[in-house]
């Protein structure tokens, strides 16, 4: 028998945003999510769906969704490493900006709404802190895509919403890349010393409450553009600091450097710290701070696999 309740289709679902969504999904949703088929060791611990998808691959999308015929839409799955599409342009634009035209034509077919995740790589860091109505100007090929996604979302005539999310770091499954803190507790564990930038900075994102607001803009039925960052700007050097004292490491083992020290393929922008104010205003929503989401990570307990 098919289910009555209304249908959430996630791309991305191993990814780190996207297996918290299945894991957070409130029980008024069916939810069914995808991964990528190079991923052969990919397991999704929750009760859902689960398809293998290239998101680049039309027929595919097309012939999953229809298929699936959600309600909405949440778009998360793309290749996220800023470096790695500044050295493979071609591939990054059929994955990202391909996949994202794929998954809007798919949803025009079965009159889904559509949820699309972006990034704060569409600033250029130079007049933070950033609100939903500031001007965009990337740096990297990457934030350059997000921007063209964006816009294809905007010109789609769907039922949308765009999410900007900010670094976001949690538990990510085993077989995904490492986020921001997991990487660095894994070298931690190793007592060996890590040199992080103290000229970026942000405002950092513990991932579950990206799902909060995401879930709320298809609760409440929202519309348009989201900024989604945690409640305080902090620098790299000063969040590694942090992750090292609530983890229980040594935080002496934690070195500033400039980011000049690095020989980054992609520039990086020096401070795009968001303005949250949306966020807390139309959707009630109040983002912990950086401390308080490592804490909650921290007590959550080691849950990749």
């Amino acid at each position: 028998m098919e289910s009555k309740l209304k249908k959430i289709f996630i791309t991305g679902g191993t990814g780190l945003l996207g297996h918290y969504l299945v894991r957070t999904a409130p029980g008024i949703y069916d939810v069914s999510c995808t991964y990528f088929p190079g991923n052969k060791k990919h397991s999704v611990p929750y009760v859902c769906g689960k398809h293998h998808l290239d998101i680049s691959d039309r027929a595919a999308v097309m012939d999953i969704i229809k298929k699936a015929k959600p309600n909405h839409v949440i778009h998360t799955a793309s290749i996220a490493d800023v470096d790695y599409v500044e050295k493979n342009k071609k591939e990054a634009e059929m994955s990202n900006l391909g996949g994202t035209k794929n998954v809007i034509e798919a949803c025009r077919e079965v009159n889904a709404g559509l949820v699309y995740t972006s990034s704060n790589a569409v600033f250029d860091g130079k007049n933070p802190p950033y609100s939903e109505d500031d001007p965009v100007n990337p740096l990297s090929y990457y934030g350059e895509l997000k921007i063209r996604e964006e816009e294809l979302v905007k010109k789609s005539g769907l039922e949308y919403a765009i999410v900007r999310p900010i670094l976001m770091y949690g538990w990510n499954l085993g077989t995904e890349r490492k986020n921001p803190v997991t990487w660095l507790i894994d070298l931690l564990r190793t007592g060996r010393e890590v040199n992080m930038v103290d000229d970026i900075f942000c405002n950092p994102l513990f991932v579950e409450d990206c799902t909060k607001v995401i879930w709320e803009i298809i609760r409440s039925d929202r519309k348009g553009l989201f900024h989604v960052g945690g409640e305080n700007e902090i620098s790299r050097y000063e969040f590694a600091r942090l992750t090292a004292d609530v983890f229980g490491f040594d935080t002496n083992c934690v070195k500033p450097v400039k980011n000049s020290f690095f020989a980054e393929i992609a520039p990086r922008p020096r401070n795009t710290t968001y303005c949250i104010n949306k966020i807390k205003r139309e959707l009630r929503i109040f983002p912990l701070g950086a401390r308080e989401g490592l804490e909650a990570m921290r007590g959550a307990g080691h849950e990749t696999s």
